[in-house]
C-alpha cells in the first residue's frame, strides 16, 4: 500500500509536537501557563503554513541520501545533532518567557507541515532505494 509508512512518521511527529508543547507551557505559572498556551496557535498556524510551503517546492537533487546505509557513527552523530538542537530549544524556551510558546508552535508546526505534504499518486519506491 502506497504511502503506508509516512502515516507512522506523521503520527510519530504529532505525538512528539504535542510532548515538546506540554514540556513548554505546563512549568509555567498560573498567568503565564495561558499566556503561553494562547501563543502556540498563531505559531502552529503560521510552522505548518511554512511547512506545507516548504514541501511543495520541488526536491534539490543534492539533498537526496546516497543509496548507501548510514553507518553507525554517522547515526551517532545524527542523535548527537538532535540533542544539541533539543538543549538549545530548551534554552531559547527558558530565555524567551511566555514568547516560548510562539517558537515552539513555529517549530512543531514547521515539521507537522513538512511530513504532511501529500505524496505522489500512485509513487511507489524510487529505483535504488534503500
Amino acid at each position: 500500500m502506497p504511502g503506508r509508512g509516512r502515516w507512522g512518521w506523521r503520527a510519530l511527529v504529532v505525538v512528539l509536537g504535542a510532548v515538546a508543547i506540554a514540556l513548554t507551557v505546563l512549568p509555567r505559572g498560573d498567568g503565564d501557563r495561558a499566556a503561553t498556551a494562547l501563543l502556540v496557535i498563531p505559531g502552529l498556524v503560521v510552522g505548518v503554513a511554512g511547512g506545507l510551503a516548504l514541501a511543495a517546492r520541488p526536491a534539490v537533487a543534492g539533498w537526496r541520501r546516497a543509496t548507501r546505509a548510514r553507518t553507525g557513527p554517522e547515526r551517532f552523530n545524527d542523535v548527537a545533532f538532535a540533542v544539541v538542537l533539543l538543549a538549545l530549544w530548551a534554552v531559547l524556551a527558558a530565555l524567551l518567557g511566555r514568547w516560548s510558546g510562539l517558537l515552539t508552535g513555529i517549530i512543531v508546526g514547521l515539521v507537522i507541515g513538512l511530513t504532511a505534504r501529500p505524496t505522489a499518486a500512485g509513487a511507489g519506491p524510487r529505483p535504488n532505494a534503500s
